[in-house]
């Protein structure tokens, strides 16, 4: 395949391996030059047992239950953080805030509805 890389196929199946200058590794193990000729260290990679699949299927429901309650907590915490949040701003916020622009208007309003009751209390009536 090229630069190191190499595809076996055996009767056991098709395994991928890469040659440096201080060995091999691939799929089913690894093998290291010592650098006495003739003498290098193989480790292979057994087959997983039985009780050994049993387990790691075990952690993986493990994992995926405590990934659940991890995302559960963190989301009842942020939900707990922005409710605290509204209550203390509710509770800290001054009774009567008025915008400046609006209550120029409101008084402009209610002089004007002022001025405008005076004038017909002054007025007499027509039939005087």
């Amino acid at each position: 395949m090229g630069k190191g890389w190499g595809l076996n196929l055996s009767k056991s199946g098709l395994s991928s391996s890469f040659r440096t200058k201080w060995g091999a590794f691939g799929t089913k193990g690894y093998s290291i030059r010592t650098g006495i000729p003739g003498l290098s260290y193989r480790k292979t990679f057994t087959r997983v047992k039985q009780g050994d699949a049993a387990t790691i299927f075990f952690l993986i429901i493990l994992a995926t239950i405590l990934l659940y309650v991890a995302i559960l907590i963190v989301w009842n915490l942020g939900r707990f953080a922005v409710w605290s949040t509204a209550r203390l701003y509710h509770a800290l916020k001054p009774a009567h805030t008025e915008i400046p622009q609006q209550a120029a208007a409101d008084k402009q309003e209610s002089a004007g509805a002022l001025a405008g009751n005076t004038n017909t209390m002054n007025k007499m009536p027509e039939s005087q």
